[in-house]
């Protein structure tokens, strides 16, 4: 007697996807998109993000809400992981690297040179040899074929183009050709045809396609985040106070009509503490990174721009995008599907960037006054170290520094750039008082400090010291960022219970000292600071502190025209 055959089991439909996301289990690709539909809907519950990934990703069922959890708190692996199409997007996790620091040396070596010379399989493994052994890693890394691939794989270099014309070249001719001619290797526009002797006209031609909100420009600034002013005043000796000053590189972008302005990419050389790093940037106000030298890499340079398409194509949305020619600044291997980049010439000169027609003078003058606030506050309390700031304050500040500046500010730099088409006439001249009043009033905390006339404001806000801030082609970053958790320490501010507290015990009835005056300006300043408020309310609230430190600096300005004090 024989039996019937078995009919076969359909398959399970568990998870599978139209584009072939897998059985079950989200991709990274997918869950980077989870993220940034998070980030643009930030009123969105977990609940409902669930039910929009399996219709979005046409799932059998809906993730679950612990798997949403997860992605969202691990929101910064997924957004470094953006890849082009050199990336294989169908991966489903992200495996670390045991020496990180080594594996992002050795990659940022590739990416520098990969968009000008013909870099072998040996090349990369001997110039990995060499690396291993300058960080203290020899004989713990096998150099082989399966870690070349992996290591290929891991950056999207499988897919890297070569110029044909280029030889294979060897680690001591590419070095000798960087000693001999340090820009040979700098990028020229990378990603379409422009004519070589580029001008403000040919950019001006091209923006005419693209309306003002979607023409973008990104620049790198350094900020000595906790410098003495004192130190300005010592011309003799500028370069050794530099030398040992804690510095930021800050990245700072925006639109032509002023109506977009993406949080600062900071750059630092402390390693954040881990509970820390699960923080979206929404949260923060700002993006970090780091390195041991605070500078921006080819390999950051390349993650931010990722990122930056990857936001570009959430929204449905093509932009232009014009930045420096720097070191850093090199794309070859990214396809950038809506993003069309202009690199400026250094033939145009600095003024061809918006940013250095007055943007990121402005971000610092807003910065310096935070600064200086805080140092006075410190003085009126008798604390130490006055000019002490903590790298997370700081980088708060640069956050708060950035939103104050004014959209006419920025509409008027890039009128003065003058390669945008929509933009005719003179720059606005209201604006340009509107600075000088804020300079004014950092000029005013200056003279508080009995530092009038003894600083020059211009180099406050514009100091050379702080302008290295890209890593260099033969430069070497060897030591790993340092960890420092009192860096990432708040402040300790008064909270509106503790305010009121004070005020109900005090019963005392007497006209109040100019001291005493100071002290509630800044206690009540510093609580309104840290209020948690509704975005409707957030302009009245800048309005409240806008007038507030406006009386608060009369009052500083009457007390240090009458007394002198020693710092």
């Amino acid at each position: 007697m024989t039996s019937a055959p078995m009919e076969a089991k359909p398959k399970s439909r568990r998870g599978r996807a139209a584009d072939g996301a897998g059985k079950g289990n989200l991709t990274v690709e997918q869950k980077r998109r989870i993220c940034e539909k998070h980030r643009t809907t930030p009123k969105i519950t977990q609940k409902d993000l669930c039910r929009w990934a399996m219709l979005e990703f046409q799932l059998a069922k809906a993730p679950t809400q612990p798997t949403m959890s997860n992605i969202l708190k691990h929101e910064h692996l997924f957004r470094e992981s953006v890849g082009g199409a050199a990336f294989d997007t169908s991966r489903k996790t992200i495996r670390p690297t045991k020496f990180n620091h080594f594996d992002q040396a050795l990659a940022n070596w590739v990416l520098e040179r990969h968009n000008k010379v013909n870099l072998t399989g040996d090349a990369i493994k001997e110039k990995g040899r060499e690396l291993s052994a300058q960080m203290g890693l020899e004989g713990k890394l096998a150099f082989s074929n399966g870690w070349l691939s992996s290591f290929k794989q891991r950056h999207g270099f499988k897919k890297l183009g070569v110029p044909k014309t280029v030889t294979n070249t060897s680690i001591a001719t590419m070095n000798a050709l960087m000693d001999s001619n340090p820009t040979a290797l700098i990028p020229q526009v990378m990603d379409f045809k422009l004519p070589d002797d580029l001008t403000s006209m040919h950019i001006k031609e091209l923006t005419q396609h693209y309306a003002l909100k979607d023409i973008f420009t990104m620049d790198e600034t350094g900020l000595f985040f906790r410098i003495s002013p004192h130190a300005f005043a010592d011309h003799d000796n500028l370069e050794v106070h530099f030398a040992n000053e804690s510095k930021l590189t800050v990245a700072l972008i925006t639109n032509a009509d002023g109506s977009e302005m993406i949080e600062p990419f900071i750059i630092g050389e402390i390693f954040p503490p881990k509970d820390w790093r699960s923080q979206s940037s929404e949260k923060l106000g700002f993006n970090y990174c780091h390195n041991a030298k605070s500078k921006m890499t080819v390999l950051i340079f390349q993650q931010w721009l990722r990122d930056l398409n990857a936001r570009m194509q959430f929204a449905q949305r093509s932009i232009l995008l014009l930045i420096d020619n720097a070191p850093s600044h090199i794309i070859a291997g990214l396809e950038l599907s809506n993003i069309r980049l202009i690199v400026f010439p250094h033939t145009m000169g600095t003024k061809a960037q918006p940013m250095h027609c007055g943007i990121t003078t402005a971000f610092k003058c807003r910065y310096r006054m935070k600064h200086l606030a805080h140092a006075i506050d410190r003085n009126e309390e008798g604390a130490p170290d006055i000019y002490r700031v903590t790298q997370l304050q700081a980088m708060q500040w640069i956050s708060e520094a950035w939103r104050e500046v004014p959209k006419e500010v920025i509409v008027n730099c890039w009128r003065k750039a003058n390669f945008v088409a929509a933009y005719h006439g003179e720059p606005v001249t209201n604006v340009e008082v509107l600075e000088k009043s804020t300079e004014d009033d950092l000029w005013s905390m200056l003279y508080c400090l009995q530092l009038g006339g003894v600083i020059n404001i211009k180099e406050l806000l514009n100091s050379r010291g702080e302008n290295d801030v890209h890593k260099q082609l033969n430069e070497e970053f060897f030591d790993e960022p340092r960890e420092c958790l009192e860096e990432f320490k708040a402040l300790d501010m008064p909270t509106v219970a503790n305010v009121a507290a004070d005020v109900a015990e005090d019963s005392n009835e007497a006209i109040p000292t100019l001291q005493e005056h100071l002290d509630a300006f800044r206690t009540v300043i510093r609580c309104l600071e840290t209020s948690v408020v509704d975005q409707e309310e957030a302009s009245t609230l800048a309005e409240v502190l806008h007038f507030l430190k406006k009386k608060q600096l009369g009052l500083r300005l009457n007390r240090a025209s009458t007394t002198t004090f020693t710092l």
